[in-house]
C-alpha cells in the first residue's frame, strides 16, 4: 500500500476533538505526535485517500498541513 505522510499542525484545546476524529474515521496511523500547548500529529495516509484527507483538515478551523514524504507499506 502506497502511503503519504503528513503532519498535522493545530492548537491543542480548540481543535484536538476534530483533529482525532479525522484520524480514527479515516483509520489512519500515527507515527509520531507533539502535544504541547500547539500540537502536531505525523500521519500515514493511503494515496488514494490524500484528496479525502486534506478535504477534511481544510475544515477545521486554525488547523495545517504539511507533507513530510512518500513512503510505502504493507497493509495487514
Amino acid at each position: 500500500q502506497a502511503l503519504g505522510r503528513y503532519r498535522i499542525y493545530y492548537e491543542y484545546l480548540e481543535e484536538m476533538n476534530q483533529v482525532m476524529k479525522i484520524i480514527k474515521d479515516m483509520g489512519l496511523e500515527q507515527r509520531a505526535q507533539d502535544f504541547g500547548t500547539a500540537c502536531s500529529i505525523e500521519v500515514a495516509v493511503r494515496l488514494s485517500s490524500v484528496q479525502d484527507f486534506m478535504d477534511r483538515a481544510s475544515k477545521v478551523p486554525g488547523c495545517a498541513v504539511t507533507e513530510c514524504g512518500a513512503g510505502s507499506s504493507t497493509e495487514q
